[in-house]
Protein backbone atom coordinates (compact mmCIF):
# COMPACT_ATOMS: atom_id res chain seq x y z
CA UNK A 1 0.00 0.00 0.00
CA UNK A 2 2.80 2.40 0.95
CA UNK A 3 4.85 1.60 -2.17
CA UNK A 4 1.75 1.97 -4.35
CA UNK A 5 1.19 5.49 -2.99
CA UNK A 6 4.71 6.57 -3.93
CA UNK A 7 4.54 4.96 -7.38
CA UNK A 8 1.08 6.17 -8.36
CA UNK A 9 0.94 9.59 -6.68
CA UNK A 10 4.35 10.94 -5.70
CA UNK A 11 6.41 9.71 -8.67
CA UNK A 12 4.11 11.30 -11.30
CA UNK A 13 4.35 14.61 -9.41
CA UNK A 14 8.15 14.35 -9.43
CA UNK A 15 8.31 13.55 -13.16
CA UNK A 16 5.80 16.23 -14.16
CA UNK A 17 7.54 18.91 -12.07
CA UNK A 18 10.97 17.91 -13.38
CA UNK A 19 9.96 17.93 -17.05
CA UNK A 20 7.85 21.08 -16.90
CA UNK A 21 10.34 23.17 -14.89
CA UNK A 22 13.29 21.98 -17.01
CA UNK A 23 11.56 23.02 -20.23
CA UNK A 24 10.60 26.42 -18.80
CA UNK A 25 14.12 27.07 -17.48
CA UNK A 26 15.71 26.14 -20.81
CA UNK A 27 13.45 28.63 -22.57
CA UNK A 28 14.15 31.44 -20.09
CA UNK A 29 17.90 30.65 -20.01
CA UNK A 30 18.86 33.02 -17.18
CA UNK A 31 21.20 32.06 -14.36
CA UNK A 32 19.31 34.06 -11.74
CA UNK A 33 16.05 32.26 -12.57
CA UNK A 34 17.81 28.89 -12.31
CA UNK A 35 19.24 29.93 -8.97
CA UNK A 36 15.81 30.99 -7.69
CA UNK A 37 14.29 27.65 -8.72
CA UNK A 38 17.12 25.81 -6.95
CA UNK A 39 16.58 27.94 -3.84
CA UNK A 40 12.83 27.29 -3.95
CA UNK A 41 13.39 23.54 -4.11
CA UNK A 42 15.82 23.64 -1.19
CA UNK A 43 13.58 25.92 0.88
CA UNK A 44 10.59 23.59 0.45
CA UNK A 45 12.36 21.05 2.66
CA UNK A 46 11.78 23.43 5.57
CA UNK A 47 8.02 23.01 5.26
CA UNK A 48 7.83 19.73 7.22
CA UNK A 49 9.96 20.78 10.23
CA UNK A 50 8.21 24.17 10.26
CA UNK A 51 4.76 22.57 10.51
CA UNK A 52 5.98 20.13 13.17
CA UNK A 53 7.50 23.04 15.09
CA UNK A 54 4.24 25.01 14.97
CA UNK A 55 1.61 22.28 15.32
CA UNK A 56 3.54 19.42 16.90
CA UNK A 57 1.81 16.09 16.32
CA UNK A 58 -1.51 17.77 15.49
CA UNK A 59 -0.94 17.69 11.75
CA UNK A 60 -3.77 16.25 9.68
CA UNK A 61 -3.37 13.21 7.46
CA UNK A 62 -4.04 15.37 4.41
CA UNK A 63 -1.18 17.69 5.36
CA UNK A 64 1.18 14.72 5.82
CA UNK A 65 0.27 13.41 2.37
CA UNK A 66 0.92 16.87 0.91
CA UNK A 67 4.31 16.95 2.65
CA UNK A 68 5.23 13.64 1.03
CA UNK A 69 4.47 15.15 -2.38
CA UNK A 70 6.63 18.16 -1.53
CA UNK A 71 9.57 16.28 0.04
CA UNK A 72 9.84 13.52 -2.56
CA UNK A 73 8.22 15.11 -5.59
CA UNK A 74 8.29 18.88 -5.98
CA UNK A 75 11.41 19.88 -3.99
CA UNK A 76 13.93 17.41 -5.50
CA UNK A 77 12.44 17.93 -8.98
CA UNK A 78 12.99 21.70 -8.79
CA UNK A 79 16.57 21.24 -7.61
CA UNK A 80 17.36 18.73 -10.36
CA UNK A 81 15.71 20.81 -13.08
CA UNK A 82 17.75 23.89 -12.15
CA UNK A 83 20.96 21.87 -12.44
CA UNK A 84 19.99 19.96 -15.58
CA UNK A 85 18.90 23.06 -17.50
CA UNK A 86 21.87 25.17 -16.42
CA UNK A 87 23.99 24.13 -19.42
CA UNK A 88 21.53 26.05 -21.59
CA UNK A 89 21.92 29.27 -19.60
CA UNK A 90 23.06 32.16 -21.78
CA UNK A 91 22.62 35.14 -19.49
CA UNK A 92 24.87 34.98 -16.42
CA UNK A 93 24.26 36.83 -13.16
CA UNK A 94 27.00 37.71 -10.69
CA UNK A 95 24.59 37.76 -7.76
CA UNK A 96 23.22 34.24 -8.30
CA UNK A 97 26.23 32.45 -6.80
CA UNK A 98 26.25 34.56 -3.65
CA UNK A 99 22.50 34.12 -3.24
CA UNK A 100 22.69 30.33 -3.56
CA UNK A 101 25.58 30.11 -1.10
CA UNK A 102 23.69 32.16 1.47
CA UNK A 103 20.64 29.92 1.13
CA UNK A 104 22.82 26.80 1.36
CA UNK A 105 23.90 28.11 4.75
CA UNK A 106 20.61 29.49 6.08
CA UNK A 107 18.17 26.73 5.05
CA UNK A 108 20.03 23.77 6.64
CA UNK A 109 20.62 25.72 9.86
CA UNK A 110 16.94 26.67 10.04
CA UNK A 111 16.00 23.08 9.18
CA UNK A 112 17.89 21.65 12.17
CA UNK A 113 16.70 24.36 14.53
CA UNK A 114 13.05 23.74 13.64
CA UNK A 115 13.46 20.00 14.15
CA UNK A 116 15.35 20.23 17.44
CA UNK A 117 14.07 23.51 18.87
CA UNK A 118 17.57 23.87 20.31
CA UNK A 119 20.30 26.34 19.37
CA UNK A 120 23.12 24.00 20.44
CA UNK A 121 23.20 22.00 17.15
CA UNK A 122 23.24 25.30 15.26
CA UNK A 123 26.11 26.57 17.43
CA UNK A 124 28.11 23.39 16.74
CA UNK A 125 27.54 23.64 13.00
CA UNK A 126 28.64 27.30 12.96
CA UNK A 127 31.68 26.55 15.15
CA UNK A 128 32.94 23.86 12.79
CA UNK A 129 32.17 26.09 9.79
CA UNK A 130 34.26 29.00 11.08
CA UNK A 131 37.05 26.66 12.20
CA UNK A 132 37.09 25.22 8.69
CA UNK A 133 37.40 28.65 7.08
CA UNK A 134 40.12 29.78 9.52
CA UNK A 135 42.25 26.79 8.52
CA UNK A 136 41.60 27.51 4.84
CA UNK A 137 42.49 31.16 5.35
CA UNK A 138 45.70 30.34 7.20
CA UNK A 139 47.03 27.39 5.19
CA UNK A 140 45.70 27.39 1.63
CA UNK A 141 48.20 29.90 0.22
CA UNK A 142 51.13 28.20 1.99
CA UNK A 143 50.12 24.73 0.77
CA UNK A 144 49.59 26.02 -2.76
CA UNK A 145 53.02 27.68 -2.68
CA UNK A 146 54.71 24.47 -1.50
CA UNK A 147 52.89 22.52 -4.20
CA UNK A 148 53.86 24.93 -7.00
CA UNK A 149 57.42 25.15 -5.67
CA UNK A 150 57.64 21.38 -6.10
CA UNK A 151 56.98 21.80 -9.81
CA UNK A 152 59.72 24.44 -10.05
CA UNK A 153 62.21 22.14 -8.32
CA UNK A 154 61.45 19.45 -10.90
CA UNK A 155 62.52 21.79 -13.69
CA UNK A 156 59.15 23.19 -14.71
CA UNK A 157 58.68 26.84 -15.60
CA UNK A 158 55.66 28.33 -13.85
CA UNK A 159 53.80 30.61 -16.23
CA UNK A 160 50.70 32.77 -16.18
CA UNK A 161 48.84 34.12 -19.25
CA UNK A 162 49.44 37.82 -19.90
CA UNK A 163 45.72 38.27 -20.47
CA UNK A 164 44.32 36.86 -17.26
CA UNK A 165 40.87 35.36 -17.47
CA UNK A 166 38.43 37.06 -15.14
CA UNK A 167 37.15 34.45 -12.71
CA UNK A 168 33.39 34.16 -13.18
CA UNK A 169 31.94 31.39 -11.05
CA UNK A 170 28.37 30.30 -11.56
CA UNK A 171 26.27 28.91 -8.73
CA UNK A 172 26.66 25.31 -9.94
CA UNK A 173 30.41 25.62 -9.39
CA UNK A 174 29.85 26.38 -5.71
CA UNK A 175 27.32 23.55 -5.44
CA UNK A 176 29.93 21.23 -6.95
CA UNK A 177 32.54 22.35 -4.41
CA UNK A 178 30.05 21.83 -1.57
CA UNK A 179 29.07 18.35 -2.76
CA UNK A 180 32.69 17.34 -3.33
CA UNK A 181 33.66 18.23 0.23
CA UNK A 182 30.61 16.55 1.79
CA UNK A 183 31.11 13.26 -0.02
CA UNK A 184 34.87 13.45 0.55
CA UNK A 185 34.35 13.75 4.31
CA UNK A 186 32.03 10.76 4.49
CA UNK A 187 34.12 8.69 2.08
CA UNK A 188 37.28 9.21 4.10
CA UNK A 189 35.70 8.60 7.51
CA UNK A 190 33.86 5.49 6.23
CA UNK A 191 37.17 4.15 4.92
CA UNK A 192 38.83 4.72 8.29
CA UNK A 193 35.93 3.16 10.21
CA UNK A 194 35.96 0.09 7.94
CA UNK A 195 39.66 -0.44 8.66
CA UNK A 196 39.12 -0.44 12.42
CA UNK A 197 36.00 -2.62 11.94
CA UNK A 198 33.31 -0.33 13.38
CA UNK A 199 29.74 -1.57 12.88
CA UNK A 200 27.56 0.79 10.80
CA UNK A 201 24.22 0.49 12.54
CA UNK A 202 21.81 2.49 14.65
CA UNK A 203 21.10 6.14 15.32
CA UNK A 204 24.27 6.55 17.40
CA UNK A 205 26.39 5.58 14.40
CA UNK A 206 24.56 8.11 12.21
CA UNK A 207 25.34 10.90 14.67
CA UNK A 208 28.93 9.69 15.09
CA UNK A 209 29.47 9.64 11.32
CA UNK A 210 28.21 13.21 10.97
CA UNK A 211 30.43 14.52 13.79
CA UNK A 212 33.44 12.55 12.56
CA UNK A 213 32.86 13.98 9.09
CA UNK A 214 32.90 17.52 10.53
CA UNK A 215 36.25 16.85 12.20
CA UNK A 216 37.62 15.27 9.02
CA UNK A 217 36.60 18.29 6.97
CA UNK A 218 38.13 20.76 9.42
CA UNK A 219 41.53 19.08 9.42
CA UNK A 220 41.85 17.80 5.85
CA UNK A 221 39.50 19.64 3.47
CA UNK A 222 42.11 22.36 2.95
CA UNK A 223 44.12 19.85 0.88
CA UNK A 224 41.26 19.27 -1.55
CA UNK A 225 39.02 22.12 -2.72
CA UNK A 226 40.67 25.41 -1.60
CA UNK A 227 44.17 24.62 -2.93
CA UNK A 228 42.82 23.54 -6.32
CA UNK A 229 40.46 26.52 -6.32
CA UNK A 230 43.34 28.92 -5.64
CA UNK A 231 45.56 27.42 -8.35
CA UNK A 232 42.74 27.46 -10.90
CA UNK A 233 41.85 31.10 -10.21
CA UNK A 234 45.52 32.10 -10.27
CA UNK A 235 45.72 30.65 -13.83
CA UNK A 236 49.09 29.09 -13.12
CA UNK A 237 50.48 26.48 -15.52
CA UNK A 238 53.63 24.36 -15.47
CA UNK A 239 55.76 24.28 -18.63
CA UNK A 240 58.08 21.31 -19.19
CA UNK A 241 61.34 22.42 -20.76
CA UNK A 242 62.20 18.86 -21.76
CA UNK A 243 58.92 17.89 -23.42
CA UNK A 244 57.89 21.39 -24.56
CA UNK A 245 54.39 20.90 -23.15
CA UNK A 246 52.12 22.84 -20.84
CA UNK A 247 50.48 21.12 -17.88
CA UNK A 248 47.85 22.02 -15.33
CA UNK A 249 49.15 22.09 -11.77
CA UNK A 250 47.34 19.21 -10.11
CA UNK A 251 46.59 18.75 -6.43
CA UNK A 252 47.37 15.66 -4.43
CA UNK A 253 45.89 12.68 -6.28
CA UNK A 254 45.46 10.48 -3.22
CA UNK A 255 43.13 13.06 -1.67
CA UNK A 256 41.02 13.27 -4.83
CA UNK A 257 40.48 9.50 -4.69
CA UNK A 258 38.07 10.08 -1.80
CA UNK A 259 35.93 12.57 -3.77
CA UNK A 260 33.83 12.40 -6.91
CA UNK A 261 31.04 10.18 -8.21
CA UNK A 262 32.32 7.07 -6.42
CA UNK A 263 32.23 8.88 -3.08
CA UNK A 264 28.66 10.07 -3.77
CA UNK A 265 27.54 6.53 -4.60
CA UNK A 266 29.24 5.20 -1.46
CA UNK A 267 27.43 7.82 0.61
CA UNK A 268 24.02 6.81 -0.77
CA UNK A 269 24.74 3.12 -0.16
CA UNK A 270 25.88 3.91 3.38
CA UNK A 271 22.64 5.78 4.13
CA UNK A 272 20.61 2.85 2.82
CA UNK A 273 22.60 0.40 4.95
CA UNK A 274 22.11 2.56 8.03
CA UNK A 275 18.37 2.83 7.37
CA UNK A 276 18.13 -0.96 7.18
CA UNK A 277 19.52 -1.33 10.70
CA UNK A 278 16.62 0.56 12.31
CA UNK A 279 13.77 -1.52 13.68
CA UNK A 280 10.11 -0.75 12.94
CA UNK A 281 10.83 0.85 9.57
CA UNK A 282 8.06 0.05 7.06
CA UNK A 283 9.92 1.38 4.01
CA UNK A 284 13.73 1.22 4.12
CA UNK A 285 14.28 3.38 1.04
CA UNK A 286 11.93 6.09 2.37
CA UNK A 287 13.73 6.15 5.71
CA UNK A 288 17.08 6.18 3.88
CA UNK A 289 15.85 9.26 1.99
CA UNK A 290 14.99 10.99 5.28
CA UNK A 291 18.31 9.99 6.82
CA UNK A 292 20.16 11.29 3.76
CA UNK A 293 18.30 14.60 3.88
CA UNK A 294 18.95 15.13 7.60
CA UNK A 295 22.63 14.23 7.18
CA UNK A 296 23.10 16.54 4.20
CA UNK A 297 21.40 19.39 6.04
CA UNK A 298 23.92 18.92 8.87
CA UNK A 299 26.89 18.83 6.48
CA UNK A 300 26.07 21.51 3.90
CA UNK A 301 26.64 24.65 6.05
CA UNK A 302 29.89 23.21 7.44
CA UNK A 303 31.37 23.53 3.93
CA UNK A 304 29.13 26.19 2.31
CA UNK A 305 30.01 28.85 4.89
CA UNK A 306 33.80 28.36 4.50
CA UNK A 307 33.36 28.50 0.72
CA UNK A 308 31.49 31.80 1.02
CA UNK A 309 34.00 33.32 3.45
CA UNK A 310 36.98 32.11 1.44
CA UNK A 311 35.63 33.59 -1.80
CA UNK A 312 34.92 36.94 -0.10
CA UNK A 313 37.90 37.42 2.21
CA UNK A 314 40.72 35.02 1.32
CA UNK A 315 40.94 34.08 -2.35
CA UNK A 316 42.24 37.34 -3.84
CA UNK A 317 44.78 37.80 -1.03
CA UNK A 318 46.08 34.28 -1.57
CA UNK A 319 46.41 34.82 -5.32
CA UNK A 320 48.51 37.94 -4.66
CA UNK A 321 50.62 35.96 -2.16
CA UNK A 322 51.31 33.22 -4.74
CA UNK A 323 52.22 35.73 -7.46
CA UNK A 324 54.54 37.58 -5.10
CA UNK A 325 56.50 34.49 -4.06
CA UNK A 326 56.42 32.38 -7.22
CA UNK A 327 56.84 35.27 -9.68
CA UNK A 328 55.31 33.31 -12.60
CA UNK A 329 56.52 34.11 -16.11
CA UNK A 330 53.84 36.06 -18.02
CA UNK A 331 53.45 34.78 -21.58
CA UNK A 332 50.90 35.29 -24.34
CA UNK A 333 51.51 32.09 -26.32
CA UNK A 334 53.33 28.77 -26.22
CA UNK A 335 55.64 29.94 -29.02
CA UNK A 336 56.71 32.93 -26.95
CA UNK A 337 57.38 30.65 -24.00
CA UNK A 338 59.55 28.33 -26.08
CA UNK A 339 61.58 31.30 -27.35
CA UNK A 340 62.09 32.60 -23.81
CA UNK A 341 63.30 29.19 -22.68
CA UNK A 342 65.49 28.60 -25.70
CA UNK A 343 63.23 25.84 -27.05
CA UNK A 344 62.45 25.05 -30.61
CA UNK A 345 59.03 25.14 -32.18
Amino acid sequence: MVETFYLTEVLPVFIATLVFSTIILMKISRELVNALVFITGLALFILRPALLYIYGENISAEALILLEHVDLGIAPALILSSLISFKKVRKKDTHASLLVLLVLIIVPILYHYLYSGDLMPVAKILSFSFANWLIWHGLTDILAYIHVKGYSEKGYTIIVPKKLKVSSKDFTDYISKTATLIFYGFSLITFVFSIINIDFSGLEMSVLLAKASWITLVFSSVFLVPVKWLLDDANLRAYSRENFCLEDIKVWGIIEEFAGATAAASFIILMYQLAGTFTGVTSVWRFAYTLTLITLMAEIPVVALPILLYSLFSLNRHIEFIYRLIKPLPVSSLEELERLNGGSS
